[in-house]
């Protein structure tokens, strides 16, 4: 018991050595995160060390009663998904970065000039361009707006922020994967990091919180006052 906090409790810590990491992180896209399966066996959880996922899910845990840090009156599900979707538009601004620069210096077979002189590389260039911005904008936007309304925000609010995320990450794959099609096939030698781009990008769309036409459906419900049945947004 810690002095001068009588209700405070100190809990012993297993050693480090109890923790057993699996291999099971053998996937396609994302490698670099690394996500293996950590495992404690037989090891108790009290009551102090755990809180309620629905009382996160609303941003009403209890830290929120006793502190007054904005990020306590924050649901989770918003701030988890921007999270998850801000590395895709970094990702696509430096394929974008990658692309001008390619354009540039590749003289396509059969061709004698640089892959710039073509006026549908140059329309590729700024159409993807034009993309990409617009799905950074839309992201500060929807975070500006999460910041704003935190634990106040509707229901409707909650799944425009969930259809924006989905939004985001559909545009920024997309855009690099226009990018892919327009850098030839030597774009996918593992050398080359477009390859490593285009993968991450299609695992991160792959994520149940990145479904668009989930996410999409659950915004025209809001807006239409139907129940849209369990969802987690």
């Amino acid at each position: 018991m810690s002095q001068g906090a009588p209700w405070v409790f100190e809990i012993p810590i297993r050693p480090i050595s109890d923790l057993t990491v699996e291999d099971t992180w053998h996937v396609d896209g994302m490698i670099g995160t690394g996500s293996n399966d950590m495992v404690l066996e037989g090891v108790f959880v009290p009551n102090s060390r755990s809180v309620s996922l629905p009382d996160m899910i609303i941003g009403r845990a209890p830290g929120s009663e006793i502190h007054a840090g904005p990020l306590y009156h924050t649901p989770m599900v918003p701030i988890l998904s921007q999270a998850a979707s801000m590395p895709i538009v970094g990702q696509a601004k430096a394929a974008l970065r990658r692309f001008r620069a390619r354009l540039g210096e590749r003289v396509m077979f059969g061709a004698t000039g640089k892959q710039a002189d073509r006026e549908s590389s140059q329309m590729r260039l700024a159409r993807i361009d034009l993309e990409v911005r617009q799905a950074e904008l839309l992201m500060r936007d929807t975070v500006a707006n999460v910041m704003q309304l935190r634990d106040n925000a509707t229901h409707e609010d909650r799944a425009r922020w969930a259809a924006s995320y989905a939004t985001v990450v559909a545009q920024c794959r997309h855009a690099i994967g226009g990018i892919s099609e327009a850098s030839g096939a030597s774009a996918h030698f593992q050398s080359d990091p477009l390859q490593r781009m285009v993968r991450d990008a299609n695992t991160m769309a792959s994520h149940v919180v990145f479904d668009l036409d989930a996410r999409l459906q659950l915004y025209g419900c809001e807006q239409l006052g139907r129940d849209p049945g369990l969802a987690l947004y």
